[in-house]
């Protein structure tokens, strides 16, 4: 992802979208944001 997203991730849970990031040294995932797809990048 580019501008303020850069270094996430993202995927879609049905009509949701799940907003991630990954911290490989620790083996670990936070999830920062999910919300309605439509929604999620206002």
């Amino acid at each position: 992802m580019v501008g303020e997203w850069e270094g996430y991730m993202r995927f879609r849970v049905g009509k949701y979208r799940v907003i991630f990031w990954m911290e490989e040294e620790e083996n670990s995932i936070y999830v920062d944001y999910i919300g309605a797809r439509g929604d999620i990048y206002k």
